[in-house]
């Protein structure tokens, strides 16, 4: 604990208090931060000071009051103190994103990554005309992760005062900041690529799996209210995000919420699993093709919306979330309530959590932006105890 008493890394921590409740609570007073973070006057007005001095705050507004005394003035942060990088995998594309540090979209591009076939093959057609990069730059990188250069090169051009990089990816970054299960970009599989980056621009980086992300953005953006909630994607595959406390969980081996490996198929024997995927997404991929054929749609459907109910019964009776959110093409506002009936089988009602429908996949994306926010802000896991 001598670390912690050390006056530098004291103030560090002070000021990444206050940066961020300027953040988050802005406008707020002086006095107000004092009282939420337990620092004296004096020392929550010298970090004030400093901050907008550095351009981080700035003076609002006095604050509304009815006594006769000084009224005190309140700080917001400053949107232009800096922006934060981001590039986000969707749909066989890099979705490019220039967000100042209010987390306002200033900037975006979108550049699709070629086939693996096609990798090497001479693009024959024109870049459309919202993409921030052509074709072209494709073929005179060799690889994908040069064509993540070109994208974030292309963001750095339009963005000024950056403070961090922001990476989302359809795979698992592991504790160790190694990517692994990405099929999608396999160049980057066993890849560091949060060191690479890091090296490459001398910035911080974040780096996390897409649905997690998607998990944080929906949080941030709908459910902020709520303390624990659970985030299923069914795409082109099945992956999932858990939030505790308001923190994204990921578990030992970052593998939590890949519900997809959870055993399947009730009443028959049990799809096998695979390191492609699992029990789970075995069999609901079995039923989307039953439900192209008019005859067994209407009973597959069924199972479908069944088999993601008992999914979530085993996800309910460990995390108890007060809140569950599904992406999923087949499903509608009809198939929550199938959702919940299954649930409610197995478990006491008063356990049921809501089930909501996510309509938009745009929310990995201000999940990253989150994340560069939360990342340039973070505190100091040392000193957690001495706050208050």
């Amino acid at each position: 604990m001598a670390t912690a008493g050390k006056p530098q890394i004291l103030k560090q921590y002070n000021t990444s208090m206050i940066q961020k409740l300027i953040l988050e609570r802005g406008p707020v007073s002086k006095p107000e931060l004092a009282h939420l973070t337990n620092l004296s006057l004096p020392t929550v007005n010298k970090i004030v000071d400093e901050l907008v001095r550095e351009e981080f705050a700035l003076e609002d507004t006095f604050q509304a009051g009815t006594g006769a005394g000084r009224k005190a003035m309140t700080y917001v942060a400053n949107g232009n103190y800096g922006t934060f990088a981001t590039a986000y995998y969707m749909d066989g594309k890099w979705i490019g994103c220039v967000a100042n540090m209010l987390g306002e979209v200033l900037f975006k591009s979108e550049t699709r990554i070629p086939a693996l076939e096609d990798e090497n093959k001479e693009q024959q057609e024109e870049a459309e005309p919202q993409s921030a990069l052509y074709f072209a730059k494709a073929e005179k990188t060799s690889g994908q992760l040069n064509l993540l250069f070109e994208v974030l090169k292309d963001l750095m051009n339009n963005a000024q005062r950056v403070k961090a990089i922001g990476v989302g990816i359809p795979g698992i970054v592991m504790g160790n900041d190694e990517i692994a299960a990405i099929p999608s970009l396999p160049q980057f599989e066993g890849l560091n690529l949060k060191k690479k980056l890091e090296e490459r621009y001398g910035l911080p980086v974040f780096i996390e799996n897409d649905v997690k992300l998607m998990t944080v953005g929906y949080h941030s953006q709908r459910m902020s209210h709520l303390d624990n909630m659970v985030f299923l994607y069914i795409g082109s595959g099945i992956g999932g995000g858990i939030l505790i406390n308001g923190q994204l969980y990921k578990g030992n081996t970052s593998f939590a919420g890949e519900f997809g490996y959870i055993p399947a198929g009730q009443g028959q024997q049990e799809d096998a699993c695979s390191f492609q995927g699992g029990s789970l997404e075995m069999r609901l991929f079995a039923l989307r093709k039953q439900m192209e054929d008019r005859n067994l749609a209407r009973e597959a459907r069924q199972k479908f919306s069944a088999e993601i109910g008992r999914a979530l019964v085993s996800c309910v009776a460990v995390v108890n979330p007060e809140a569950v959110v599904l992406y999923c093409n087949e499903l509608n506002e009809g198939s929550l309530g199938e959702i919940s009936q299954e649930i409610a089988r197995f478990l006491p009602s008063h356990c049921v959590p809501r089930i909501y429908l996510a309509a938009s996949n745009t929310y990995g994306l201000y999940g990253l932006i989150c994340m560069c926010k939360e990342g340039v802000n973070r505190r100091y896991p040392l000193l957690e105890t001495m706050e208050g």
